[in-house]
């Protein structure tokens, strides 16, 4: 089924339920949860980010920690230029 003709084929569905109230409010329902289970999604590789971000933090500190202050200001250098998901190692 191509794109087209499924979105018609939901439309089609979603008006034939107009006139049913109880049928709309279950359909409102339903849609909602997919809308969220999609965000949910969407918000998934902010989190991995979010991770690989810790870990080279992590990383980066345990090397200034032993002394490597090169290691910290690389890490400083590109947190200031702002990350734009390439590596940060």
């Amino acid at each position: 089924m191509t794109t087209m003709k499924l979105r018609q084929s939901v439309l089609q569905d979603v008006v034939s339920l107009l006139d049913n109230d109880e049928a709309m409010k279950e359909l409102q329902k339903c849609v909602s949860r997919l809308k969220k289970k999609i965000e949910k999604k969407r918000s998934l590789p902010v989190n991995i980010q979010w991770k690989k971000l810790n870990c080279i933090y992590k990383n980066r500190k345990r090397d200034f920690d032993k002394g490597n202050m090169c290691a910290m200001k690389k890490l400083l250098n590109k947190w200031s230029n702002g990350y734009n998901g390439n590596s940060l190692g």
